[in-house]
């Protein structure tokens, strides 16, 4: 039987999976794999998101670089998904920016998500 703090995380990344399909993203999450990604939003422009839920939002030095790695490697934005005051709430590991081709499909998304290297909290959606 799992552990009560796996079943927590499990929970929450069942949450920040639920709220994203409800903005629209389609949602993969790679439940009991351990890998530093636990969900992959595309977005209707074709851009994708690798996402790691920290309920807490604490993530060590060695995960961060980690997840950074992986987003420059596959030229994706990584976030770390945390429970904040009101909502849950996104900081970017990585910010891979507009591609040229998805560039023109993705011009509404949100100013602060479209900005390069930003590594503060806020929302990934309005």
């Amino acid at each position: 039987m799992p552990n009560r703090a796996y079943q927590r995380g499990a929970k929450f990344e069942r949450e920040c999976k639920r709220q994203a399909e409800e903005h629209g993203f389609f949602v993969i999450r790679s439940a009991g794999s351990h890998s530093p990604i636990d969900l992959v939003f595309v977005r209707l422009c074709g851009r994708v998101t690798l996402v790691q839920c920290k309920k807490d939002g604490k993530v060590s030095n060695e995960e961060w670089q980690k997840l950074e790695t992986i987003g420059k490697r596959y030229h994706s934005d990584v976030l770390i998904m945390s429970k904040g005051p009101d909502d849950i709430e996104f900081e970017y590991v990585y910010n891979a920016g507009h591609h040229e081709d998805t560039a023109a499909a993705c011009e509404d998304e949100s100013e602060e998500s479209s900005k390069e290297g930003t590594t503060a909290p806020g929302r990934l959606w309005a």
